[in-house]
């Protein structure tokens, strides 16, 4: 478990590929706000941690208190999945989607 708040803000831009600036927008906070959570070890609001949730599956308690997992066991809807994906693609280099894309597709032609 990590207890740090900066840790997992660290972890999240790790995983997803993205500065400062970019968490923030998903967010919907300021830069500053994501550098509070790095140097200071201020606590996101429930409101701003819902929205990463929302945005890309993180755990919005585990964004903020260190608690269970980084990706809850959700039961997602089928435009919630594709919403998803969407938005983990476009933090991905370009020179890799194509090869993402392909691999997506052949799991999904595994299931019909």
């Amino acid at each position: 478990m990590s207890n740090d708040i900066s840790d997992r803000v660290l972890i999240v831009k790790k995983a997803f590929n993205l500065s400062n600036v970019g968490l923030a927008e998903i967010m919907k906070v300021s830069k500053q706000a994501v550098g509070g959570w790095l140097n200071e070890g201020k606590t996101p609001s429930k409101e701003s941690a819902e929205k990463l949730e929302h945005s890309i599956g993180v755990s919005a308690v585990w964004f903020r208190r260190g608690v269970g997992l980084m990706y809850p066991n959700i039961d997602y809807t089928s435009e919630q999945i594709y919403e998803l994906m969407q938005r983990h693609l476009t933090q991905i280099p370009k020179t890799e989607t194509k090869d993402i894309a392909k691999k997506i597709i052949k799991l999904a032609l595994s299931y019909l």
